[in-house]
């Protein structure tokens, strides 16, 4: 399994987070990265890969990077890109480019284009009270999981987007409910926009878990 970053100001990758935790889970919550990278290839974007296998002067400078911040736990791996400094991560994509798509499916860490930027969809309050059944719905509100009563607490109109879809039967989740709600708050979505621009055209960088 992949997680996803953006190495970036911690503000951005909150925002980044929750972009990737919408995007995955419309593919279904699946934990392949080959149809993840499918539907990542469709995007007009794309993370370039060499035709020939790159050299294994590459392969030592990718490998040199990434043995600096020692990946061996999950802990350490889910810290990376709060870790990682700016020239690394501009190398490690570098190098990653100068490599054929079969080693850079190998290696622990990669990158992939970003998601398009979601846009603005104002849930009713119908949908809201819905939402609100535990047994059916699990909700996430700027990012974080909350209990579903906390949506009595807010009208349609403190949200700018919001996005549903339903959990596979691999999902984690299934069968402790069966859909997953995702809500960004006004605020929340305008600083989530002006992140989105600022950092157009960048790229996410993932980390497989060990």
């Amino acid at each position: 399994m992949y997680q996803f970053s953006f190495s970036i100001s911690s503000f951005s990758r909150q925002k980044s987070s929750f972009a990737i935790l919408l995007f995955v889970s419309l593919l279904g919550q699946s934990n392949a990265f080959s149809q993840r990278a499918s539907l990542a290839s469709r995007q007009k974007q794309q993370v370039v890969a060499s035709s020939k296998d790159a050299s294994p002067s590459v392969l030592q400078q990718f490998n040199s990077i990434i043995t600096k911040y020692n990946l061996s736990s999950k802990k350490d791996r889910s810290n990376f890109s709060s870790k990682i400094t700016e020239a690394d991560r501009v190398k490690l994509e570098s190098l990653y480019t100068k490599m054929s798509k079969k080693q850079q499916a190998s290696q622990v860490v990669g990158f992939m284009p970003k998601p398009q930027t979601l846009s603005e969809t104002v849930p009713t309050n119908k949908q809201l009270e819905e939402w609100e059944n535990a047994k059916v719905y699990g909700v996430w509100i700027d990012g974080k999981k909350v209990e579903n009563n906390t949506l009595s607490d807010y009208s349609y109109t403190d949200f700018s987007h919001y996005g549903l879809s339903k959990l596979s039967k691999n999902a984690l989740n299934n069968g402790k409910y069966y859909y997953q709600v995702n809500l960004m708050t006004k605020e929340y979505y305008q600083e989530y926009v002006s992140e989105a621009k600022a950092n157009k055209g960048r790229n996410i960088m993932i980390v497989k878990e060990p």
